[in-house]
């Protein structure tokens, strides 16, 4: 199963140390190079940067041929909001036909699901995690999560409880 994956998702999942979920998940985790530069070059103070820098379990795939070039030139005429990491994240699952592209940006998911990719968010990949038996409770990493300014809606924070809390 291969994975395209946005900066939001791996800086989030390993903020809580739960990075290593994604290659127990995914047979391959690709990241476009705008993704590479906000995660590891810009942020790198930040959480994932050292991960992702150092994973060798990522691979970043470069968008550098005319047609993608101007394929990301017309999405960020289009989509004016989304960041070179979003444009650049859906349209390399796009040419790849990843099975799912990790991304939690409303705006950026939208343009996905128009071009028929597969979107799942962080809190979806911590739920499959635990569905597979592979972690306990994810009610307690979403809850950190959201204290660290992840942003969760109301509705899944009373949600989640009650699916995995009798």
């Amino acid at each position: 199963m291969i994975a395209v994956a946005d900066s939001s998702p791996l800086i989030a999942l390993a903020s809580i140390g739960r990075l290593d979920l994604l290659p127990r998940q995914y047979e391959s985790v690709v990241i476009p190079p705008a993704v590479y530069r906000e995660v590891v070059l810009e942020g790198n103070d930040r959480s994932g940067a050292a991960e992702v820098g150092q994973a060798t379990w990522v691979r970043v795939v470069p968008l550098e041929e005319p047609a993608q070039l101007e394929q990301i030139r017309e999405l960020r005429a289009a989509y004016s909001g989304l960041g070179s990491g979003e444009i650049e994240a859906v349209l390399l699952a796009s040419l790849l036909g990843a099975d799912e592209l990790l991304m939690d940006d409303p705006r950026g998911r939208q343009l996905a699901r128009l071009r028929g990719v597969r979107v799942v968010g962080t809190i979806a990949v911590l739920v499959a995690a635990h569905d597979r038996g592979w972690t306990g409770d994810p009610v307690p990493e979403v809850e950190r999560l959201a204290d660290q300014g992840f942003r969760v809606s109301r509705a899944t924070l009373d949600d989640l409880p009650r699916r995995f809390r009798p």
